[in-house]
């Protein structure tokens, strides 16, 4: 296989990481500047913001992002990668916030970044796609 082919069958870089499940917002910070965690309980949030493309609160003191409101939908419902490149976190600390939420390796995101990456039938009509979709709703 050429090296033109393999660039037509990869997909673009946005179009590998799009969020399945948004829009995310970012949570208000109350007036105490204490969010709930839902891996480490209330913390006090830093003034400086994560970098990423969503911007998200830091603890105070030792700038991990707190995993709280839309964060915990978006680590439930996308796939790592996905989280990864728009929070700006690395893949282990997306692992870790998955197991502490208990997210089974394949989540709704997951199963369509998997199948649209093998399907050839996609973006069309495709049996499997219609069903993903309904079971994205349950969850």
């Amino acid at each position: 296989m050429t090296t033109r082919a393999r660039q037509s069958k990869q997909r673009p870089q946005i179009e590998r990481f799009r969020l399945q499940f948004g829009p995310y917002a970012p949570p208000k910070v109350p007036r105490k500047n204490l969010l709930l965690c839902e891996m480490r309980g209330y913390l006090k949030v830093s003034p400086n913001w994560s970098d990423g493309l969503i911007p998200w609160p830091r603890r105070w003191r030792t700038g991990s992002i707190i995993l709280c409101g839309d964060l915990v939908r978006a680590v439930k419902m996308e796939p790592v990668e996905a989280v990864c490149y728009h929070w700006g976190v690395c893949r282990n600390v997306v692992q870790n916030w998955r197991h502490a939420l208990g997210v089974p390796e394949f989540n709704p995101g997951t199963s369509i970044c998997v199948h649209e990456s093998s399907c050839s039938m996609c973006p069309t009509s495709c049996i499997f796609c219609a069903n993903v979709d309904k079971r994205a709703a349950h969850f």
